[in-house]
């Protein structure tokens, strides 16, 4: 009888061994599928950075200029956003264009031709 508690005492160890190996193994590798993840998605919001100018946009006689924020260089003009949005699509492949500066009406006249909100 004592043989037989002690067989069933040392196989529930080695089932519950077994169990925590495998839940040790199934966290190991969502980490790492997470860890991998976040890592693309980082190197993903980075690119984007990379890939955006930030603006402010004046307008003089019903003429939008487009300035970079960051060293105030003269980018872009037009009379109308389609116009600035062409202007900046050819010179700037594959950049996206933020406008975070400027004439509040000015901004938001863009915006009512863009459609955004």
């Amino acid at each position: 009888m004592m043989e037989f508690f002690t067989g069933f005492a040392l196989g529930t160890a080695v089932g519950v061994f077994i169990v925590l190996m495998f839940i040790r193994s199934a966290v190991r590798d969502a980490l790492e599928s997470a860890d991998d993840s976040l890592t693309r998605l980082k190197n993903l919001v980075e690119t984007e950075i990379e890939n955006t100018i930030q603006t402010r946009v004046e307008e003089h006689d019903g003429v939008y200029y487009i300035y970079n924020v960051k060293d105030d260089a003269f980018l872009v003009q037009g009379s109308t956003l389609k116009e600035v949005k062409d202007s900046i699509e050819k010179q700037f492949p594959n950049t996206n264009v933020n406008i975070t500066s400027g004439d509040v009406d000015v901004i938001k006249k863009l915006k009512a031709e863009f459609g955004a909100s």
